[in-house]
């Protein structure tokens, strides 16, 4: 397993044009996106993951959401590093 992200591969996906895409195509990638955007956002000061407090809550809210379907879906080394 790898647990870390390659950045550069990671800001190309996520300041493409094609964003929409990835995310509406592949949930996995979707995941990892949101969790790296909540991440972000605590890390600017931009509320906690206590449940419903601030802007960081509400991206991750949408990581949450998509995570059941990755513990029992297809299974890959995408889904292993998200999980």
């Amino acid at each position: 397993m790898f647990p870390f992200l390659d950045r550069a591969v990671f800001e190309e996906r996520a300041f493409s044009s094609s964003l929409p895409q990835y995310l509406s195509e592949n949930k996995e990638w979707c995941v990892l996106y949101y969790a790296v955007m909540a991440i972000g956002s605590l890390y600017h000061d931009h509320g906690s993951f206590s449940s419903f407090s601030g802007t960081s809550w509400w991206i991750f809210r949408v990581a949450l959401s998509l995570f059941p379907r990755l513990v029992f879906g297809k299974r890959g080394l995408v889904s292993a590093q998200v999980t």
